[in-house]
């Protein structure tokens, strides 16, 4: 059990600068996803526009040198990708070709995408994908990088 008490975690006091980590290179990495999880999203550039969306947790795997470079302790490093859902307008997701894309890769990665075999995406968890990481810059004009999930593929 931990000793982390959250009632007295406002009150804390360190000495310790928060150090931003550099991002792991550009590059494929073996992954695996955890457990999705659903939620709303709203545009923050037109709030007239939302939907669903899932979270998708995936444990990279790193190389023991990229892991060191990262000022990581150990060599994994959990990187989140969502993918915004196509909605029926009776609620449920749309499978009609060309919808829901990204979800349509990710089943295609962990061959959960036959006619006739049955899905649920709680089927991804669990299952080995290659992971295409890329780089994001966030303020734009900052120079600061963030990893971020730009493929997923199937495990070879």
């Amino acid at each position: 059990m931990s000793q982390f008490d959250a009632s007295t975690f406002l009150d804390f006091t360190t000495t310790e600068e928060s150090v931003k980590r550099p991002p792991i290179p550009v590059g494929d990495y073996l992954g695996v996803i955890g457990e999705l999880s659903a939620d709303d999203w709203v545009s923050q550039k037109d709030p007239t526009k939302s939907g669903k969306k899932f979270i998708v947790p995936i444990t990279l795997d790193l190389p023991e040198d990229i892991w060191t470079a990262a000022g990581l302790n150990n060599g994994q490093l959990i990187v989140t990708d969502t993918m915004m859902l196509d909605i029926t307008p009776q609620g449920s997701l749309d499978y009609a070709p060309g919808k829901n894309g990204k979800l349509r890769k990710y089943r295609e990665a962990t061959n959960n995408n036959k006619a006739g075999q049955p899905f649920n995406p709680r089927m991804l968890q669990g299952q080995a994908v290659t992971v295409k990481i890329g780089h994001r810059e966030y303020p734009e004009g900052s120079g600061d990088l963030f990893e971020q999930v730009a493929g997923i593929a199937a495990h070879q």
